[in-house]
C-alpha cells in the first residue's frame, strides 16, 4: 500500500489501524526533496526553475464555488467511483442537475 492508501483506507473505510502508519510517512518525508528531474529532461520540456517564494508569488486563476457537498455525500460519490461523471456533468449540466443525475438529489431542479 502507498501512503495515500493508507489514507483513504481511513477516508473512506474509517480503517484507523493505518493512521500510525501515514504519520510515520509523514514524519519521515518532511522537508525531504520529493521530486528529482533526470538529466536534460527540464531543458527538453522548456521547464523554468522557479523558487517557492516565485510560486507562491504568483497569480493564479480563481477558482468558481459551483457548491458544497457534505461528507455523507462526497463518500458516496468515491465510494461509486463517481468523480470523472459528476465532473462532467456539472460541466454539461450545471451543478443541481449534476448531482441529481449521479444521484445524489433525489428532486430533479427546475431549470
Amino acid at each position: 500500500m502507498t501512503p495515500f492508501d493508507f489514507l483513504r483506507a481511513i477516508v473512506e473505510d474509517g480503517d484507523l489501524q493505518y493512521e500510525s502508519k501515514f504519520k510515520e510517512y509523514a514524519l519521515a518525508t518532511k522537508g525531504k526533496q520529493q521530486l528529482v528531474w533526470s538529466p536534460g529532461l527540464k531543458d527538453r520540456y522548456l521547464i523554468d526553475d522557479k523558487s517557492d517564494e516565485e510560486v507562491a508569488t504568483e497569480k493564479v486563476e480563481e477558482a468558481d464555488l459551483l457548491g458544497v457537498l457534505d461528507w455523507k455525500d462526497w463518500q458516496y460519490i468515491v465510494r461509486n467511483d463517481l468523480r470523472y461523471k459528476l465532473l462532467k456533468e456539472v460541466e454539461e449540466n450545471g451543478y443541481e442537475i449534476g448531482l441529481y443525475n449521479i444521484g445524489i438529489k433525489n428532486k430533479k431542479p427546475t431549470e
